[in-house]
């Protein structure tokens, strides 16, 4: 991914929606080079993102498929319209409050399935990017040595309240047992590239197991506490 320096006060948050459950934020963002990022968060999660290179929006939201045709139609005539009138109105305030943000920080990552895993079946892998500065890093995805780039998401980053920012990249991927997933993250506060790695190995297998067969004795029990209640009632009865 390659940003102009985004100035993190130049952030406008606007609430669309609440209830007592659910929460959409749509959010501005611009660089120092005067391009411009607008996101659209459900729950504190990206969703889409105006790509203003591509000329349209694009769906970011990996682990919520079910809300993909449902949100906001006019979302990037929305952005578009922020980009010219936002942006270009906070530009000097966002110029002077950037002194004030941490001038590097090193990124954290994590890389975990979205759905309990299971040889075979589909998945979204989820690469977890938090905690960096400047946001400006690239994100490749690796499987077994091989880079994959189909169905690859990117996520714009958002402002954390420290200053610095974070960033979610998703995969869609089809388990294989022992097969090893990679997501590398560049950034100009490392030295060498850092990839994070999983495998769907016997471990997992066996969590899955164990966590099937404790959802099992559970019930079994739950079963027979009922069943001697109920005998115990119809003695009585009789």
């Amino acid at each position: 991914m390659a940003t102009g320096r985004l100035l993190p006060l130049l952030l406008l948050l606007q609430v669309l929606s609440i209830n007592s459950e659910q929460e959409a934020t749509f959010l501005y963002g611009c660089a120092q080079s005067g391009e411009g990022q607008a996101s659209l968060y459900w729950d504190g999660d990206q969703v889409l993102r105006a790509d203003f290179a591509a000329g349209h929006e694009e769906w970011t939201g990996a682990m919520l498929p079910e809300l993909k045709d449902k949100l906001w139609p006019e979302f990037y005539l929305t952005a578009q319209i922020s980009k010219e009138r936002v942006y270009h109105h906070y530009l000097t305030k966002a110029m002077e409050g950037d002194r004030l943000v941490p001038r590097t920080r090193a990124p954290a990552t994590s890389l975990f399935p979205a759905d309990e895993p299971v040889a075979g079946q589909d998945n979204v892998m989820v690469c977890y990017v938090s905690r960096f500065y400047p946001p400006t890093l690239n994100v490749t995805w690796t499987q077994d040595g091989v880079r994959v780039t189909e169905g690859a998401v990117l996520g714009d980053p958002y402002p954390e309240v420290d200053g610095s920012f974070s960033l979610v990249s998703s995969l869609p991927v089809r388990l294989r047992h022992n097969s090893q997933l990679a997501c590398t993250v560049e950034h100009q506060t490392l030295r060498r590239s850092y990839s994070a790695t999983w495998r769907l190995d016997v471990a997992w297998a066996d969590r899955s197991a164990a966590v099937l067969f404790g959802v099992c004795a559970a019930v079994g029990t739950i079963c027979l506490v009922m069943g001697g209640v109920l005998f115990r009632k119809a003695r009585k009865r009789n």
